[in-house]
């Protein structure tokens, strides 16, 4: 027998064996009110096997790997499959061509089918739709239960695929001046902006160097699945804190400067992450190393100043960092020896940069507004 391509068609679920734990599963499953991205990731790995959705009218569906990692694809000769009924969409389980069949693989199918058909209807039929903005917000939440995230994202048009999460704040119209450069390739792209930090959520890979504008700062996450989104949104936020403004509008930049691409992967970020979490403001207010920070930041220059202690924290040599931001060394040097009086050690001793680094990260932090999303930027204690 043939499909429509010529190759072999994929096997149908014709015999059905009860099993009582197969159906307790779905029906646990089903109450989840799952996205069909999560469906096959959870069903794949419970049942060692590859497993597709694919809904009517499209060419690919939804597959999930028994490690479960989530791409698209459509069943292959050795898949079992069933219709979803009435949106005649196709579900199936596939173990591969040396793969032993299992005697629950029909009951799989069926079961799968039916969640597929049961949870479609949960999550768009009888429900009213939401706005962009809650859409977004609820995407976003970590609040949120995974069968809202799910039905949020359907609204949004991002059910079933990747998107990217890309994390800004900076002076007004910032945003607006990167939409066209999300939108370039014409994907679904949404954004929203809360009072101190706008979300851009969109399906284009966004580009890997950006033209920052003056003050502002953009985090770009990597390609995630759209439920993972919440801890993504925390690590960007996190990352942006670490991120000095853009001092131009037109990169390169320095490293720690303006655009982060993908740092919310970084174990560095991991760590900080931490810290932001659980490190009280109270403490941080109460550091006498905090306080000179603040004193060489008040004076005139302060700014400028704290630039290039955060470039010598991060090279290996003043006659390096001088370089780096096209200064001469003697300059370097003459401010560097006015920062080491106030903060009360030597840059060049040892630990004396680690040192630095700790504190220009605390002094970020402190100062860093608290990101919304379901989590806090700093302790509050």
């Amino acid at each position: 027998m043939s499909g429509s391509d010529g190759g072999p068609c994929p096997r149908s679920a014709d015999a059905i064996e009860y099993d009582a734990e197969v159906v307790e599963y779905f029906d646990a499953l089903a109450r989840s009110g799952p996205s069909h991205e999560e469906m096959v990731r959870r069903v794949a790995q419970w049942c060692g096997a590859r497993v597709g959705i694919r809904t009517h009218g499209s060419a690919e569906g939804v597959i999930a790997d028994p490690e479960g990692r989530v791409g698209r694809g459509a069943p292959t000769d050795t898949a079992l499959t069933a219709t979803t009924g009435d949106d005649r969409g196709i579900v199936w389980i596939d173990r591969g061509p040396g793969g032993a069949p299992s005697p629950r693989d029909g009951l799989i199918v069926d079961r799968l089918r039916a969640t597929a058909l049961l949870v479609r209807r949960m999550l768009s039929d009888d429900e009213p739709p939401l706005s962009r903005d809650v859409a977004v917000e609820t995407v976003l939440s970590s609040m949120a239960y995974p069968a809202d995230r799910a039905r949020a994202l359907r609204m949004l048009g991002f059910d079933g695929g990747s998107l990217y999460v890309v994390a800004v704040t900076g002076p007004e119209g910032v945003v607006d001046g990167l939409l066209p450069i999300l939108q370039g390739r014409g994907g679904r792209t949404h954004s929203h902006s809360f009072d101190s930090v706008a979300v851009v959520l969109t399906e284009n890979p966004p580009p890997r160097r950006l033209d920052v504008p003056v003050g502002a700062r953009v985090v770009v996450s990597a390609e995630i699945p759209g439920l993972s989104a919440p801890q993504t949104w925390h690590r960007t936020c996190v990352a942006l804190q670490f991120l000095t403004p853009s001092s131009r509008a037109t990169g390169p930049y320095q490293r720690g400067e303006a655009f982060g691409y993908r740092t919310e992967e970084s174990s560095v970020v991991e760590l900080m992450s931490v810290i932001a979490q659980h490190v009280p403001r109270r403490a941080l207010a109460e550091l006498d190393s905090l306080r000179a920070l603040d004193r060489i930041v008040d004076q005139p220059g302060g700014d400028e100043l704290l630039q290039i202690l955060s470039v010598v924290a991060g090279t290996d040599s003043l006659r390096q960092a001088a370089a780096l931001i096209h200064m001469h060394h003697g300059s370097v040097r003459r401010r560097v020896d006015w920062a080491e009086e106030e903060l009360g050690f030597r840059v060049t001793e040892p630990y004396g940069r680690t040192l630095l680094m700790l504190l220009l990260l605390l002094h970020r932090l402190r100062d860093s507004v608290r990101f919304p999303g379901g989590f806090s930027g700093l302790g509050s204690l």
